[in-house]
């Protein structure tokens, strides 16, 4: 198995997908737009992608007025709101691969109940589905709110060297240990509660326009409804 989520935006992966793996299955899990739009603006903000003061608001109109979809050189924070528009991506596989060889779960219910999700996905995939029954489900790299800026760049950075360093040394699996006891430590020191996203009137309902075909058009590729009632 392998696990690239950004395969689903690379125009030529499918292609090369199918020439060498001719006969794989691929599963895709998608989020609400509108969520995977918001994660995305704090995670960007994190990672010092965008500037601490812009707003939610500000981040949907710089890409409501560059949306250009066919310019791949733009960073992937800013090509969010038009990577939302799933069943474009999605086409190229189901027609190289067709449907039988694909299955497309969701995030929304693989929060709510990731044991039953594991196992339709073991159902579909051919393997044992009973490795689940005792599995502790876990959140793991969650979007963080940063007390400290000059704190965190000297962490992650630190973090990033050491890995470059060692990561074809035996040391490598010792100081990912390390890691995880520090991981916490470094969590209580200098990680806040996160911003609650306001969302104006306006952008909601640029948001819910912009969205509205799309829902539809997924709906049309998969075959069935999508769970994201409230979506828009």
């Amino acid at each position: 198995m392998e696990a690239t989520p950004d395969y689903l935006y690379s125009l030529g992966t499918p292609h090369k997908i199918k020439q060498s793996l001719p006969n794989v299955k691929l599963i895709f899990i998608l989020r609400e737009p509108v969520s995977r739009l918001i994660s995305w603006y704090k995670f960007a903000k994190q990672k010092e992608y965008l500037p601490q003061d812009i707003s939610f608001d500000n981040y949907v109109n710089q890409q409501l007025i560059n949306d250009n979809f066919e310019h791949e050189n733009t960073y992937t924070y800013m090509r969010s709101l038009e990577q939302g528009r799933y069943s474009v991506y999605l086409e190229p596989y189901f027609e190289l691969f067709g449907a039988d060889r694909i299955y497309v779960a969701f995030y929304e219910e693989l929060s709510q109940n990731p044991k039953y999700v594991l196992e339709k996905i073991c159902g579909f995939a051919g393997i044992d589905p009973t490795f689940y029954g005792d599995y502790l489900f876990k959140v793991y790299n969650s979007s963080k709110a940063v007390k400290n800026w000059w704190f965190h760049r000297n962490y992650e950075q630190f973090l990033k060297s050491m890995r470059q360093y060692t990561q074809d040394k035996p040391i490598h699996k010792v100081l990912r240990k390390i890691r995880r006891s520090l991981d916490p430590v470094y969590l209580r020191l200098n990680v806040q509660p996160q911003e609650k996203v306001s969302i104006s009137p306006t952008i909601k309902n640029a948001l819910s326009k912009y969205y509205k075909q799309e829902i539809t058009a997924l709906e049309e590729l998969l075959g069935y409804s999508v769970p994201w009632q409230s979506w828009n």
